[in-house]
Order: C-alpha cells, then structure tokens, then sequence
C-alpha cells in the first residue's frame, strides 16, 4: 500500500471476462487501494453488462471508458447513483471504433443522465493525441463548453486515487 494507490484491470474484455479476477480486486480494495477496471467498451452487444459486473463483483471505483453503458439504462442509471466516473477516451473509442465517429460519442449523453465523466487519452503514445486535442474534440463535435470541461476536470480530481494532500500539491484548487 505505500508504494501502489490502485489497481487496473484491461484486457480484451469479451474474450476474457473479469469475474476470475474478483477475488484478488476484493482483496486490493480492502487493503485500501483504488479499483479500476476498462469495462463496457466494445461495440458487441452486452458489453454494458461488464460494467455491472466490474461494479458488482470487482467493486470498481472508476471505470474506463464505458461507452456501450449507454445502450443500458440499467448501466447509466447505477453509474449515475454511485457517482462512479467514466474514464472516457473519445478519440481512442472512435479509433478502436467502440463508436462510430467523434459526433456520435455519448460523451454529452452520460453528463446529462447525471453519470460523473472525465476527459482522458488513453494511451498518448499509441493515440497520438494529447488532452487537449481530447478538449477540442468534446467543444467542437459535441458542443461541450469549458463549464463542462470544468466539471469534468473536478470529477477526475475527486476520482484520483493519491492522498488529498499529494492531489492539492500537483492539482491544487
């Protein structure tokens, strides 16, 4: 616990499903760290329900990208009561083509039903894209205004998994 704040889990989730991995995710979250797990992203029917299992058997705080949660209200509806964020990648979803295009992203559609969304890259490296350019993308192709990047910019502060103390020195109010 001194050394790690939280733990991952990403894999190709349709082939590998996370239920196997829960014992070992119940046991990090006891020991205090923060669970993540990449759920819910490719377009194939009943990827949302992955999230309900991430939620349900991993006790995932965050989870990454998510975007199939929308054809799920179930999904929506519980992301949205627990406060659970969404890691979204909307550059990378459209390259992976978990959506079809940057227009059809359901970015704006998950911050109206209430669900906590944060703006993320993915993998820069493999993306080529920066946050910023994430930004653009969200003002230009969905109207996103920077009271919502704002918002979104807080809910990933809250989501963080470092010490409140480490959070106001590297992101301060």
């Amino acid at each position: 616990k001194a050394h790690f704040v939280g733990m991952d889990l990403a894999d190709d989730e349709v082939s590998y499903p996370a239920s196997p991995f829960a014992p070992l995710f119940r046991k990090a979250k006891a020991q205090g760290l923060g669970i993540t797990v990449h759920a819910g992203e490719p377009n194939v029917p009943g990827a949302a329900k992955n999230i309900l299992v991430a939620l349900d058997e991993l006790g995932a705080d965050r989870i990454g990208h998510g975007v199939q949660a929308i054809h799920d209200a179930e999904a929506v509806a519980r992301l949205a009561k627990d406060g659970v964020p969404l890691e979204l990648c909307p550059w990378s979803n459209v390259l992976t083509r978990a959506v079809p295009d940057l227009k059809s992203h359901p970015f704006k559609q998950f911050m109206d039903a209430g669900v906590r969304t944060t703006v993320n890259t993915d993998d820069h490296g493999v993306m080529d894209i920066s946050l910023n350019q994430e930004c653009e993308h969200l003002i230009k192709h969905l109207n996103l205004g920077m009271e919502d990047l704002r918002q979104c910019n807080q809910w990933a502060r809250e989501a963080s998994f470092i010490s409140k103390y480490r959070i106001e020195q590297v992101w301060p109010d």
